[in-house]
C-alpha cells in the first residue's frame, strides 16, 4: 500500500569523483565510507516506487552533512532539469508526461569540504547518482494526502498523516481555503494532523495543505502537501410531484444555519430535523419569473454571516410547448391532440401529457394568427398573414399540407366547424362583404350586410348559423344565416354595445354577455334572460370552450374556469398571456404554456 506521506530518502554517498575544472581533471580520491547524503521528495511511495500526479509538481531537497552544494541534474524521459540550489521543484506537464511508467534519475555534485587546496579552489568534488522507478497517475487514482469527514459534532474535518523527513524540519502547516469570492489562510501547529472547519456551510471549496519547512536552519521553504476539493454538499431535489405541487427535499450533511425563501417571499427557518417541504404550484404562465426556492446557509455560530446561497428552479403548472411569443394553438377532437404553430413549424402533441407526435417545418417568413380544427375530418386550417394571405389545409395526423389557396386580401377571417372560412372586408360604404370558402379552396358564395364598426367586433357561431355584430350606430344585431346567405337580421336594443359577447358553443341560440361583474345568458330568439351569475368585478371572459361549454375568465392576478352555470371548476394565479380554453386544455398562447385540466376540474 502506498504511504500517505512524502518519500523520505536517506542515502549514503557510495562513490565520488573529481569534478572537471576547465580542461584539467583532478585525480579521483577515495571517499569516506560514512559520508551521509539524504534526499527528501514530495511523492507517495511504497518504499521503492514514486507515485506522482499527472500535471503535478515534484519538490526536492538534498543534504550532505552541510557540505556546500554545487549542482543537481534530473532526467525523466527525454526531459532534463538543472539547478544550483539544493532544494526546488520540477513540473510534470501532462502533454510531456502522460500517465505511465518512467525512471527518474538524479545526479548531485557537492564540494568535498576537506579543506585541501583543491577543495579551496573548488576542484575537489563528490558526485552521486540516484534513480527511482516512477508511476504517473491521474489525481483520482492516487491515494489522497488530505482527506475529509463529518465529525461527531456535524462539522467538516480535514485530516492528514504526519509527514516524516530525513533532513528537513517541519515548522508548521498552512491550510489554504478557496471558495467563490473568498480565500482564507489558517495557520496550524506542526503537531496537529487535523482541522475542523466550522465556517464550512455546504458549498464547493478547495483546500490546499502547505508545509512550512526549515532547511539546515538557514532556509525556509514551503511544500504543497496535498489538496482536497470539497464538492457542494448542500443539494435540493424534487423527489415527488403531482398535479397540485411538488415536494422539495434537501441534503444538508454539515452543521450550519439554514434559512429558506420561496418565490421571493419572507425568509423562514425550517423546523429542526426537517429535510423537505411541500410547495403548491404558484400559478400558470411565465410572468412568474423564475419560480424557485432559495437557501441561505451561514456558520452555525454566526447565522447573520451568510456564506452560501443555493437555488432550485421549481416546476410550474403545465408544460411549455414553445417559447415563441404569440404562437398559435388549437385542439382537434378527432385526433385528441393539441397543435402549436410557431415561426417556422407546426407540431402536434398528444394528450394527456402533451408528448410530441409530429413536426412539420415551413417557410420561416410565414406568420400565422389562427389555426382552426374541423369537426368533420382530421384536418386543420391554418390562415397565414404574410405579404399576402394564404390558407394551408393540413392532414392533422401527418401534418402534411393537402392544399393551399389564396383568399381575398385585407380580410378578417372567421371559421365554422363544418370546414368553411368566412373572409370579411370593409367596403367603406356602410357595408361589409363576406366571402365564403370551403376547405377545398372553392368559393361557395358571398353576401353583404350593413355594419358600422370594426371586423374584430364580429363573431360567428360554431355551426355557422349566426353572425353577431356590435354596430356602433345601430347597436347589437344578430344575422341569421342559412347556407351562408342572410336569412334575417335582428336588432337587440336592450343589449349594450359596451358589453362582451360570446356564443354558447353548446347551444347557438344562447348568447353569453359579460358586463360589470356579471355574466348573463340571453336568448337569441327574444333577448330575454335565461340565467345569470356573478363573477369578480375585475375579471373578464377570455374564451368559452367549444367542446365543453366551460367558461374561461381572468384578471391580471387570477385565472378561473367556470361551468356553463357559473360554478368554479378551477382557479389559480395568473402569470399568462393570451389565454384560451379548448376541450379543457388551458393555453397561454403568449408564452407557449399548456395545462390539461382533465384531472383538476371538479366534476
Amino acid at each position: 500500500m502506498n504511504k500517505l506521506f512524502y518519500l523520505l530518502c536517506s542515502l549514503w554517498l557510495l562513490g565520488g569523483c573529481e569534478y572537471p575544472v576547465g580542461e584539467n581533471f583532478i585525480e579521483r580520491k577515495p571517499l569516506p565510507d560514512n559520508l551521509p547524503f539524504s534526499v527528501d521528495l514530495s511523492a507517495q511511495t511504497d518504499g521503492h516506487t514514486l507515485f506522482l500526479q499527472e500535471d503535478g509538481t515534484l519538490h526536492y531537497s538534498f543534504s550532505a552533512d552541510k557540505k556546500r552544494f554545487r549542482k543537481v541534474t534530473f532526467r525523466l524521459g527525454e526531459e532534463k532539469w538543472t539547478s544550483e540550489l539544493p532544494h526546488g521543484s520540477i513540473s510534470l506537464p501532462k502533454d510531456k508526461f502522460p500517465v505511465g511508467e518512467y525512471t527518474l534519475m538524479s545526479e548531485v555534485v557537492i564540494e568535498s569540504g576537506s579543506g585541501s587546496i583543491a577543495d579551496q579552489v573548488g576542484a575537489e568534488l563528490y558526485q552521486s547518482q540516484v534513480e527511482w522507478p516512477v508511476v504517473i497517475k491521474k489525481e483520482q487514482d492516487l491515494l489522497p494526502i488530505l482527506q475529509s469527514r463529518i465529525n461527531e459534532e456535524g462539522y467538516l474535518e480535514l485530516y492528514w498523516n504526519k509527514p516524516v523527513f530525513s533532513h528537513l524540519k517541519l515548522v508548521s502547516f498552512r491550510l489554504e481555503i478557496e471558495r467563490e469570492y473568498e480565500q482564507r489562510n489558517i495557520d496550524i501547529p506542526k503537531t496537529e494532523t487535523s482541522y475542523v472547519d466550522k465556517e464550512y456551510v455546504g458549498d464547493a471549496q478547495r483546500y490546499s495543505l502547505w508545509m512550512n519547512l526549515e532547511y539546515e536552519i538557514k532556509d525556509h521553504i514551503s511544500w504543497l502537501a496535498g489538496t482536497f476539493k470539497q464538492e457542494r454538499a448542500f443539494k435540493f431535489t424534487i423527489p415527488y410531484k403531482d398535479m397540485n405541487g411538488q415536494l422539495v427535499s434537501w441534503v444538508n450533511p454539515c452543521k450550519n444555519h439554514l434559512a429558506l425563501r420561496i418565490n421571493g417571499g419572507e425568509l423562514f427557518i425550517p423546523a429542526e430535523g426537517d429535510t423537505a417541504i411541500w410547495i403548491p404550484y404558484d400559478g400558470f404562465g411565465s410572468r412568474r419569473q423564475y419560480p424557485r426556492i432559495e437557501a441561505q446557509l451561514s456558520p452555525y455560530d454566526s447565522p447573520e454571516q451568510v456564506k452560501y446561497y443555493s437555488y432550485l428552479d421549481l416546476d410550474v403548472l403545465g408544460k411549455q410547448l414553445t417559447n415563441d411569443f404569440y404562437g398559435c394553438f388549437t385542439y382537434h377532437k378527432l385526433t385528441d391532440q393539441v397543435y402549436c404553430f410557431c415561426r417556422d413549424s407546426i407540431s402536434s402533441f398528444a394528450l394527456p401529457d402533451f408528448q410530441r407526435r409530429e413536426t412539420s417545418f415551413i417557410r420561416k417568413d410565414y406568420y400565422s394568427n389562427v389555426l382552426y380544427p374541423s369537426d368533420k375530418s382530421t384536418k386543420i386550417a391554418q390562415v397565414i398573414n404574410n405579404y399576402r394571405k394564404e390558407v394551408d389545409i393540413y392532414d392533422a395526423n401527418r401534418l402534411k399540407v393537402l392544399r393551399t389557396f389564396s383568399p381575398p386580401e385585407n380580410s378578417y377571417v372567421l371559421a365554422t366547424n363544418d370546414e368553411h372560412l368566412l373572409f370579411i372586408e370593409d367596403e367603406y360604404n356602410g357595408n361589409f362583404k363576406v366571402d365564403v370558402y370551403n376547405w377545398e379552396g372553392t368559393h361557395v358564395g358571398n353576401f353583404t350586410f350593413p355594419f358600422h364598426g370594426s371586423a374584430d367586433y364580429l363573431k360567428v357561431s360554431r355551426t355557422g348559423d349566426f353572425l353577431l355584430a356590435k354596430d356602433w350606430i345601430e347597436g347589437v344585431k344578430v344575422i341569421r344565416l342559412k347556407d351562408y346567405q342572410i336569412a334575417s337580421i335582428k336588432n337587440y336594443p336592450r343589449i349594450s354595445i359596451n358589453d362582451t359577447y360570446w356564443f354558447n358553443p353548446l347551444d347557438n341560440h344562447e348568447l353569453y354577455i359579460e358586463t360589470e361583474g356579471k355574466i348573463y345568458v340571453k336568448s337569441l330568439e327574444d333577448g330575454t334572460d335565461i340565467r345569470a351569475f356573478n363573477i369578480d368585478a375585475d375579471m373578464k371572459i377570455n374564451d368559452i370552450d367549444l367542446y365543453t361549454g366551460n367558461i374561461l375568465i381572468s384578471s391580471y392576478e387570477t385565472i378561473k374556469v367556470l361551468s356553463p352555470e357559473g360554478r368554479v371548476l378551477f382557479s389559480t394565479k395568473n402569470y399568462a398571456d393570451n389565454l384560451h380554453l379548448i376541450n379543457n386544455v388551458l393555453i397561454s398562447a403568449g408564452d407557449g404554456y399548456v395545462l390539461n385540466l382533465a384531472n383538476y376540474i371538479n366534476r
